[in-house]
């Protein structure tokens, strides 16, 4: 089933700056794609992201198997200050 922001944007939706998280669901080899390199594709640029996820494969020697994207947060993380009032 795919996730409803996936169906909703396509690679021209994203900025050119961009990066797209990959992980592999079997082996869990993890990388990048480059928005900009996939808008300059005429064929993939209007893709939504969920077909887009549908025609990666992960790329470790030897697995190829299925991947699942996401788009990484810009929001900083603060580790946790513990303490009482």
């Amino acid at each position: 089933m795919s996730t409803p922001w996936k169906t909703r944007l396509q690679i021209l939706d994203l900025e050119a700056d961009a990066r797209i998280e990959v992980e592999c669901k079997t082996c869990g080899f993890f990388r990048y794609e480059e928005a900009a390199h996939w808008q300059q594709d005429s064929q993939s640029r209007q893709l939504f992201l969920d077909e887009f996820e549908a025609g990666l494969k992960c790329h470790k020697w030897g697995c190829g198997k299925p991947v699942r994207i996401a788009l990484p947060s810009n929001v900083e993380t603060e580790g946790f200050q513990g303490g009482l009032a």
